[in-house]
């Protein structure tokens, strides 16, 4: 399963690579590089109209750019579901009225179709035309692109003693907890980090042992850290700024609304998904 998984990622990097040579060098973003606004429990406006007009406010779903892959270079819904996880392929059983290259998102419910997380491409809440950092194709070998689902917004994340932990600004609690020790020492030996504490940082779909990583040359690979990006940046989270670069990269901060949090700068990324509970 985990080799299928990074087979979806590597032919979903070979389709941005497609639609970038379509669009001037950019991955897709759903609604253009407007002032759009990430709605992480619902699918896009208009999802099921063809006729969609973008407008400079609309909500969309993190799925809702992914899916233009489907619409634009004939993606397979079933290479965005990761058979380790709970969501199912999407076969547009919401509106058989039109073809599936004319919607505009995986459905109504868009976080029970994709199985990954992609670089945040959307602007703050109180966005300026500048404030999006969406990735591009001329994204480097070390930046993270698309992987497992992030699990800050993961709703059965569990302690050491198998307790849901409580939910505080939109993630668990102790999963920030846990991650600050992680960035004290992020060694595979340390003899006080139990396995729980180290997996904690990593995706939920593969038993919390890493996560299949797409990065911007096209690259996959199963990462058991999730500070891989550029300079030990963990992907899962957002630079914090801090002058040390361990508390800043590795550990990074966590959304404090949901929806609002944007790139510190060109090489954070930040990869999230959308979530039926948030």
């Amino acid at each position: 399963q985990r080799v299928v998984c990074g087979t979806n990622c590597k032919g979903l990097g070979t389709s941005m690579m497609i639609y970038a040579a379509d669009y001037d060098d950019n991955f897709p973003v759903a609604g253009g590089r407007g002032l759009n606004k990430w709605e992480p429990t619902g699918g896009t406006t208009g999802w099921e109209n063809p006729d969609k007009t973008w407008g400079g406010a609309d909500t969309l779903s993190i799925a809702a750019s992914l899916y233009l892959l489907i619409r634009e270079v004939d993606g397979d819904p079933a290479s965005f579901v990761c058979k380790s996880s709970d969501e199912t392929v999407f076969e547009n059983d919401y509106n058989n009225d039109f073809d599936i290259t004319e919607l505009w998102d995986f459905g109504p419910e868009p976080f029970n179709h994709v199985s990954y997380a992609y670089h945040l491409p959307y602007s703050s809440a109180n966005a300026t035309s500048t404030d999006a950092r969406p990735a591009t194709g001329s994204a480097g070998s070390s930046f993270a692109i698309l992987a497992d689902k992030n699990p800050m917004f993961d709703n059965d994340l569990t302690d050491a003693a198998n307790t849901k932990p409580t939910a505080d600004d939109d993630a668990p609690d102790n999963w920030e907890i846990q991650v600050a020790l992680l960035a004290d020492d992020w060694t595979d030996n340390n003899a006080t980090l139990q396995k729980w504490h180290k997996g904690i940082a990593n995706s939920g779909n593969h038993k919390r042992e890493g996560q299949n990583v797409l990065f911007g040359d096209g690259h996959v690979t199963f990462e058991k850290r999730s500070d891989v990006g550029v300079k030990n940046d963990n992907i899962y989270t957002l630079d914090s700024g801090s002058s040390d670069p361990e508390t800043a990269r590795r550990q990074g901060v966590l959304l404090t609304e949901r929806g609002k949090g944007i790139s510190k700068h060109k090489t954070d990324s930040f990869l999230v998904d959308d979530d039926d509970n948030p």
